[in-house]
């Protein structure tokens, strides 16, 4: 069954041109039309019987949106980018009332909110993926190499969501499917310690989320914490943790290069990344049209990659800057010196790929095609 596509963009995205989107909307909807009715394989679940039923700018829709940081961050505007644009595809159809900073569902239980229909659409962090699914854990899967364009690394993970169906497979069991994707990039090791060898970290407690960076760290003797990123900063600062596992926008965006004295870089665009993505509940999506369904997509997607991608993109490279500029080491590990956490990325890997094919994923096929489409970067 052929899903439909998700925006892919460039680093050129505030330059695109009508013509591209008018292209990509065709395309989507074209897709759209011969994707059949059950949204148990990633499908359109449409459950009207004729056109009678769509919402039209005289008898618009209006959908829900929950999103869990406020309005004037990045993810904030991003969205709000998002819901004027799909009023002005759609003509006013399709609006989209977006509730910020977790108003409407709070921050922890935002995945079953959208799962269970509470809001229409959400923005999701790397720990409700991570807590919620398998599969789709592998976006947070550590890699020998991962990108450093973050507008690449959305390219590739939009192009795995498109080429294994078992990812939107996974979430329709939630009655959920993925609208679009945000890579974090550059995650590495920001520390209020030295860290001149991986001993450097035995009995260390560092901030990480999600299964995969938990046991990543203890393979070096370090206890970990799983925070929400409010607490982190007081929690450096008191010492709680020693270190954080992010990347270099959250450092800056959350003001931890104040504290931090020493940063790990594991290559360029480090060893794993992280995803934020937006997924909309498929009773919701059915109540479109499929030329409205495109819409959303498009309108969302231009958004965050806008908008939201940008400003991290920014904020990340200003985060290298504030550090340099207060004296922090910042090491980039290469070779022998990043070997230690490469033979300790396979024991992490090969476990993750053990466990989600006992639950009966295609896991190994999974890790192999993200591989595969990585190399191309």
């Amino acid at each position: 069954m052929t899903d439909n596509k998700l925006w892919k963009g460039k680093k050129n995205v505030m330059k695109k041109t009508s013509k591209a989107l008018t292209v990509f909307v065709i395309v989507a909807l074209l897709l759209t039309l011969f994707s059949g009715c059950s949204g148990g394989t990633g499908g359109t679940n449409n459950n009207a019987s004729s056109g009678d039923n769509w919402p039209t700018p005289e008898n618009p829709i209006t959908l829900k949106c929950s999103v869990f940081m406020p309005e004037a961050t990045p993810i904030g505007q991003g969205f709000a980018t998002a819901a004027k644009r799909v009023a002005e595809l759609t003509d006013g159809a399709v609006l989209v009332d977006v509730f910020y900073d977790a108003t409407l569902v709070s921050f922890g239980d935002t995945f079953q909110g959208v799962s269970t229909g509470m809001t229409d659409i959400a923005s999701i962090g790397p720990a409700a993926i991570d807590t919620a699914t398998q599969l789709n854990q592998i976006f947070g899967v550590m890699q020998e190499k991962v990108p450093g364009d973050i507008y690449d690394l959305k390219d590739a993970f939009t192009e795995l969501i498109e080429t294994v169906p078992a990812l939107n497979e996974e979430l329709a069991g939630f009655n959920l499917k993925w609208i679009c994707v945000q890579p974090l990039i550059g995650i590495g090791l920001g520390a209020t310690f030295p860290i001149n060898s991986p001993d450097d970290l035995k009995g260390k407690s560092i901030q990480a989320i999600g299964e995969v960076a938990t046991y990543f760290s203890s393979q070096f003797g370090a206890q970990t914490q799983a925070l929400d990123a409010s607490d982190y900063y007081v929690s450096l600062e008191r010492g709680i943790v020693d270190a954080c596992y992010d990347c270099w926008t959250a450092f800056y965006e959350f003001g931890l290069t104040e504290l931090m004295t020493h940063y790990l870089n594991f290559g360029e665009g480090g060893i794993s990344s992280a995803i934020m993505g937006t997924l909309v509940n498929t009773n919701s999506l059915a109540k479109l049209s499929p030329e409205q369904q495109a819409h959303l997509y498009a309108g969302f997607n231009e958004g965050i990659e806008s908008v939201t991608m940008a400003l991290f993109d920014a904020a990340g490279e200003k985060g290298k800057e504030d550090a340099a500029a207060r004296g922090a080491t910042i090491i980039t590990l290469e070779g022998a010196a990043l070997q230690p956490y490469l033979d300790a990325v396979k024991i992490v890997r090969d476990a993750w790929i053990a466990k989600v094919e006992a639950a009966g994923w295609p896991a190994q096929e999974t890790y192999d095609k993200m591989t595969e489409i990585l190399a191309k970067y």
